[in-house]
């Protein structure tokens, strides 16, 4: 079987959001399986030796879109969303002071907040200099791939 059936049979599961695809043909017999994100339990500990991730922020082109508490954003703000299932942490331990406030000011490749997954600490990244106007999530929240966690412009 070559390669580039491989590579489509891939593509064709990512998607289509498939967790599972078997293919074959005569003697060939291709399965592709891919286990979905699990959640993690909250837990407590920093692992300085995670590495980082980089945020996601997304454009959100309509004028009145409603967030979590009806949040009404403007045409140029955007959201930073979960790159992994896990927790949130605003801040690397709890008696220290958060990475970021409604109102901060980020540069691209500061620190803005932690996901917790599978007992690894992630530090999620400013993929741009931005500023925090609404933080989405609580402190020790589970949070989704993908999920809204911050509104910035």
């Amino acid at each position: 079987m070559n390669t580039e059936k491989i590579k489509e049979l891939a593509k064709i599961l990512n998607r289509e959001k498939l967790t599972h695809v078997e293919y074959s043909m005569g003697d060939e017999r291709i399965i592709l399986k891919k286990e979905p994100p699990k959640q993690t339990p909250q837990l407590t500990g920093l692992n300085p030796f995670a590495p980082a991730a980089p945020a996601a922020s997304t454009q959100v082109n309509i004028s009145e879109t409603n967030l979590n508490e009806n949040i009404v954003l403007a045409k140029d703000a955007e959201t930073v969303n979960s790159p992994m299932v896990g927790v949130f942490y605003r801040s690397p331990a709890p008696d220290t002071e958060p990475f970021i406030r409604e109102g901060s000011k980020v540069k691209k490749g500061d620190v803005i907040c932690i996901i917790e997954a599978m007992k690894l600490m992630n530090e999620i990244l400013a993929d741009k200099d931005m500023e925090i106007v609404k933080i989405l999530v609580e402190n020790g929240q589970v949070v989704e791939f993908s999920q809204p966690l911050l509104v910035v412009k």
